[in-house]
This record gives C-alpha cells, sequence and structure tokens, in this order.
C-alpha cells in the first residue's frame, strides 16, 4: 500500500477502513520518510504501539481545526500512543471503546498532539480522565486543543504519574474537578483558559506560564477569566475573542486554543514609500505575466546611467527643453547612453525606446503605483519565527501579507508553497518537501522543529 493512506469511512474509496488495519498493514514497512494517514469519517480507536522506522503522521485530509469546524473533523474513539517520533493532528476524540484509562493517553517520547476537540457523550465511564500521561517520556507536546469535561466522572482531570513530563499550551479546558494537575518544573501549562472547575481551575503544585483561570489558581495577573471570553461557548465555537484581554498576551501570543480573526497576535508592517536605492536595490517586479514600471520620474536620480541598445553613442550633458532635441529614433546596433544631467522630467516627454533595455529604477514614490506585486524572481517569503507554531498562524501570516488569492487556510499554504518551488500535493506532504529543501532532517516533526526554532 502507498506510504500515504487515506483511512476512514468518510473516503469513497479507503485505503484502510480503520486505524487498527492501517497500523498494523504500514507501522514496520520503511519508506524512507514517515508513513502517513489522511483520514475522514469515523476511525474508530487510535491505539500505536511499536517503532516505525521513520515515524508517523496522522492528520484530517481537508480540514485544520480551527476552534469552530469540528463537525468536519474525522473522528476518533479515544487515542492511546506508546510509538514515538509521530505527531497527530486535526480530530474530534470521543469516547474510547472498551476499558482505557483516558481518552487521551501517550507514553513515548517525541510526540506532537494537536488541534482537537476533545466531547465525551452524556455518560462516559466514570473512571476515565480527559488525559492521562505516564512514563518519563521526553519532548512530549500537547497544543491547540479544547477539552470539554462537564461529562467526566473522575475529579482530576489530567492525570500525571511522578516525574512525567509533558507540556500543553493554548488549551480551552473547562468543567473538569481539579482541571489541571501536575509537578512544579515537570508538568508545565501556557497560554491557556481553565475555568468552570468544580474544585479549582489548576493544581497548586502545576507550573504555569500565561495560564489563565476563573478561580485564583491561574497565573498571577491572569485570574477572574471564564467562558464569557470566548466567541460563542455554548454553540462551540471556542476562539478567543480578538476584543479580549486574552487575545494578546504581552509576549506577541494570546491565550487559548484559538484566535478569532482580528486578534492583535503578532505586528503586520506596510511600507507606504521607498526613498532611495539603498533600500530597495534593483528589483525586478513581475506580476503574474504583466511588468508593472513608474508612471512618473522626477529627476535624473530615478536612472541613474542606463544602457541602451544601439549604433550610438549620445552624451548630451544639458538639454534645456525637449525642443533641443525633438523625437529621436534609435535603430540599429548598441550604443551607451551616459546622460550627465536632466533640468526636468520635461526635457524627456514620453521617450520611446525601441529595444529590450534594463532600467533600474532607484526611486519609487509609493508602493500605491504598483499596489502589492507578487516577487518570482527566487527571492523566498520569510515567515516569522513567530508565526510558525501552528497551520493557523502560517495562514494567518500569509493572509496578511496580501499576496495571495486563496482563502481557505489549506489553500492559502499551498499557494505559499508552490510560489517557493514546492508543488507536491497535500498539504503536509508539501511542508515535508519544502523543511527538506531547507536542508532540515530526522521526522516532519524534527523538521518542523529546526524551522520554528532556526
Amino acid at each position: 500500500m502507498p506510504r500515504i493512506s487515506k483511512v476512514g469511512d468518510g473516503h469513497a474509496s479507503p485505503d484502510y477502513l480503520t486505524m487498527d488495519l492501517w497500523w498494523a498493514t504500514e507501522f514496520q514497512v520503511d519508506y524512507g520518510a514517515p508513513i502517513k494517514a489522511l483520514c475522514k469519517g469515523n476511525i474508530g480507536l487510535v491505539d500505536l504501539s511499536g517503532n516505525t522506522p521513520n515515524g508517523y503522521e496522522i492528520d484530517s485530509i481537508d480540514s485544520i481545526y480551527d476552534g469552530k469546524n469540528h463537525n468536519n473533523l474525522p473522528v476518533f474513539s479515544g487515542l492511546k500512543t506508546l510509538s514515538p517520533n509521530g505527531v497527530i493532528s486535526n480530530f474530534l476524540l470521543t469516547d474510547p471503546v472498551g476499558y482505557q484509562n483516558a481518552f487521551l493517553e501517550s507514553g513515548a517520547d517525541n510526540v506532537l498532539i494537536k488541534n482537537f476537540y476533545l466531547k465525551p457523550s452524556a455518560s462516559p465511564a466514570s473512571h476515565m480522565y480527559a488525559m492521562y500521561f505516564y512514563s518519563e517520556s521526553v519532548n512530549r507536546v500537547v497544543r491547540n486543543c479544547v477539552i470539554d469535561a462537564r461529562n467526566i466522572g473522575q475529579s482530576t482531570l489530567i492525570r500525571v504519574g511522578y516525574n512525567r513530563p509533558f507540556n500543553v499550551s493554548n488549551y480551552i479546558i473547562f468543567g473538569g474537578g481539579v482541571n489541571c494537575a501536575g509537578s512544579e518544573g515537570i508538568q508545565n501549562y501556557s497560554n491557556g483558559l481553565s475555568y468552570n472547575s468544580t474544585t479549582s481551575d489548576y493544581d497548586a503544585a502545576t507550573e504555569k506560564t500565561n495560564a489563565a483561570s476563573e478561580d485564583n489558581t491561574g497565573s498571577i495577573g491572569w485570574t477572574g477569566y471564564n467562558g464569557g471570553e470566548l466567541v460563542d461557548p455554548e454553540n462551540e465555537d471556542f476562539r478567543t475573542k480578538n476584543s479580549s484581554p486574552l487575545a494578546d498576551d504581552g509576549n506577541g501570543g494570546f491565550i487559548g486554543a484559538f484566535l478569532e480573526s482580528g486578534g492583535t497576535v503578532g505586528t503586520i508592517i506596510t511600507p507606504t514609500g521607498i526613498s532611495s536605492t539603498t533600500q530597495a536595490g534593483s528589483p525586478a517586479v513581475i506580476n503574474l505575466t504583466q511588468f508593472l514600471g513608474a508612471t512618473g520620474v522626477t529627476s535624473v536620480e530615478a536612472f541613474g546611467s542606463p544602457v541602451l541598445l544601439s549604433s550610438q553613442i549620445l552624451q548630451p550633458t544639458s538639454t534645456a527643453s525637449i525642443e533641443s532635441i525633438g523625437s529621436p529614433s534609435i535603430l540599429s546596433g548598441a550604443i551607451t547612453l551616459g546622460v550627465e544631467g536632466v533640468s526636468s522630467q520635461d526635457a524627456l516627454g514620453a521617450p520611446k525606446l525601441i529595444y529590450t533595455q534594463l532600467v533600474s529604477v532607484t526611486g519609487v514614490s509609493s508602493q500605491e503605483m504598483f499596489g502589492i506585486a507578487i516577487v518570482q524572481d527566487g527571492v523566498e517569503l520569510i515567515i516569522p519565527l513567530n508565526k510558525r507554531d501552528t497551520y493557523q498562524k502560517i495562514q494567518e501570516y500569509l493572509a496578511s501579507t496580501g499576496r495571495f488569492v486563496s482563502e481557505s487556510n489549506n489553500g492559502i499554504i499551498l499557494e505559499w508553497l508552490r510560489s517557493e518551488g514546492i508543488d507536491e500535493g497535500q498539504i503536509n506532504d508539501a511542508l515535508f518537501q519544502y523543511l527538506k529543501s531547507k536542508g532540515f532532517t530526522g521526522a516532519y516533526n524534527d523538521k518542523w522543529k529546526g524551522w520554528r526554532n532556526e
């Protein structure tokens, strides 16, 4: 079967109907790259054990969870991973099949679980925790998640063993007993909101950074917040309002699982003028198939000394008016025009240059003269480091540049990757090839981590 497989009953022609069948067949095959499951519909229990040669990726084939679109996500009936070096993204997590300690269990190194919504049924097994972390695993990260604990029977929502490290960031957790448990320096909660607990929003021993709470157990300065900071939690829109104090944590980030469009994360700088060639160099600006040129130039400094192809050398030292020149025609050969001084634009009028020439514009009065051009001359678009954490942040930054026409999350990211010369098909494969082209090695999450921290 292929390294990239379609899994789930939502596919018209799935490669595997359930996750169990996919894992049993593929996890020991060495393709030279991570095995990948693109999921749609009901997936069944995700129970991963054993080491894969190159790691694994499990993702939705067509949806990125943004805090409000969970109805489009593949459905997992429980998640348990003992296999290292994996990334699991964009899913709806419901009640596990059979006996489990928790909806989500993890005991493996180098695992990233992100962009999911844990939504239990009205009457789950009372013994179950929302998340259970065991073994002394390293680099175990959960982020961009929403956990509705109102129907979970345990008094502690997140269970951890002694000295069992993990990191949870950008989360919404509500409705549990003790919502967030842990030990200082080992289990870390950051940039999330915990509220509506029956006992406490955070255990006193937890390590917290920008951890907001409804009671007084959150980070200093971030207490007294609840579901009112979210767009519409009763209708399952869990994005942090762009008008909420949580929309800006003071360090370029936000508090919550996802941010409503128009929030204050990051800084967008739009230049409105370029004063000289020192700032711009000599760019060649191409807007698809059309060349754009300046509509007016005020002085000779804007041209410097252009080179024209013809059969003569003309070296005017001064020209009082257009009448002194008339309307010259340059017909053949290769000549060099060395303009030493031109008193005004009127001295040139609107000249017609017959042969192909290179004109280096050293001054442009404003951006409005050009619009926002797409540069296709090998100059790549550099995404800021603080915009590389999630697909959502990448999409928001790309949209802010005004350079892309796609409106969907996947579409705008694929459009960017194709402008960088990557045309691999699905978004995760394209990103994998992009990171590989930048010299990052290892499994997908290793490449991502290297790119995020370069």
